[in-house]
């Protein structure tokens, strides 16, 4: 199942606390040992995130994303998958993880998330996966280096800071939310992590009655294509409805 891949990379820190969950979590989802390389950097300071823009710590993992993806690239790696260190595989998922990649080694893909945030409905591609065309989080991806030119742009793109360090949550995540390419999502998804720290910021109130996992899992499933159109169907049932009583 995983040789469909080269490499699988788990960005992390000095120190990291997460490392030794994420690395047994591979593992216990059967990755070779051989294939996990962990790439490791000194800490930067405190993981926060500025007003106009991505702080220190946005700003190292960035970097780390980048070097991983152009060095693969130009090493002539086919096809890799990121993890950052917080990010977890469910547990007993290895005949949905097989049904997948089976099915994804037969599309043209040229970024593949295990887990993600999708801002649009989503649209069922195979039954066990769905379009990702507006989706934030990148905490386990993979890269296809097939589309040469798709790559290159990625790589021009996540090194020029001002594409990136701006008003959203910067970095690789809002890279690929704004690229255009073929981007595909396994549905549902199966990697998760904890709340982001700019998310606690921005919906904390949110992020102290639920967990991270939960709170995508539910949103999933609410813009999941044949569902959304049902809600909206009801939706306007309901108004049309409640119109009609009125009249009467």
């Amino acid at each position: 199942m995983w040789d469909y891949f080269d490499n699988f990379y788990i960005i992390t820190t000095d120190g990291s606390k997460f490392i030794k969950d994420c690395y047994n979590n591979l593992i216990a989802t059967r990755i070779p040992k051989d294939k996990i390389i962990i790439n490791s950097k000194p800490k930067v300071g405190k993981n926060n995130v500025l007003k106009n823009g991505c702080g220190p710590v946005c700003k190292a993992i960035n970097k780390t994303h980048t070097e991983i993806i152009e060095n693969a690239y130009k090493s002539g790696k086919k096809r890799i998958v990121i993890f950052e260190d917080d990010a977890l595989f469910d547990k007993n998922i290895q005949t949905k993880l097989n049904n997948t990649i089976n099915d994804l080694k037969k599309l043209d893909w040229d970024v593949f998330y295990f887990g993600h945030s999708s801002c649009v409905p989503i649209i069922p591609k195979t039954k066990n996966i769905v379009t990702a065309n507006i989706s934030v989080l990148a905490h386990a991806y993979a890269i296809n280096f097939n589309n040469h030119n798709f790559v290159i742009d990625l790589i021009n793109k996540l090194k020029n800071e001002s594409l990136y360090c701006n008003t959203k949550s910067g970095g690789i995540d809002c890279t690929l939310e704004d690229i255009k390419v073929k981007k595909y999502a396994i549905f549902p998804q199966v990697n998760f992590q904890p709340w982001p720290q700019a998310w606690k910021e921005r919906i904390s109130f949110l992020t102290k009655i639920t967990t991270f996992k939960n709170f995508l899992k539910l949103t999933e499933r609410l813009l999941y294509l044949p569902i959304f159109i049902l809600i909206i169907i009801l939706f306007i049932i309901i108004i049309f409805r409640n119109k009609i009583f009125k009249h009467k």
